[in-house]
């Protein structure tokens, strides 16, 4: 990618997070996927998962939401991101297809293409 293309691109999705930052409450939807992710990951530790099972054996609400339920959730929060959408749209308009909302699974899908075209697979 070229440096002009580079700050193209970081001005069209770096310009909708801006935007939506300045609008309340828009810049929830920015951040929310990420802050939920991380909630994910810290429910997954085995000292949470005991405490859900402590609070919920003893009839306690407040025990805590599962990690599969929280990624689920940061999964459907990721559509409503503004960011995500003008990265897919940057990303349609210059190589004519898309990744997926999901950050980190786009990611991933970025490096297995970076890698088969590294290796001569198309």
């Amino acid at each position: 990618m070229s440096p002009s293309r580079a700050v193209a691109r970081g001005i069209a999705v770096g310009g909708t997070g801006l935007a939506a930052s300045a609008l309340q409450p828009a810049d929830v939807l920015t951040v929310a996927p990420s802050v939920v992710r991380y909630v994910a990951k810290t429910q997954a530790t085995p000292e949470a998962q005991v405490r859900r099972d402590v609070h919920r054996g003893l009839g306690i609400a407040g025990g805590g939401f599962s990690p599969e339920t929280l990624s689920r959730t940061a999964g459907m929060l990721d559509y409503v991101n503004p960011e995500n959408w003008a990265r897919s749209l940057v990303d349609l308009v210059e190589t004519g297809k898309t990744y997926s909302i999901n950050p980190e699974d786009r990611l991933e899908e970025i490096k297995q293409e970076l890698l088969r075209k590294s290796i001569g697979i198309k």
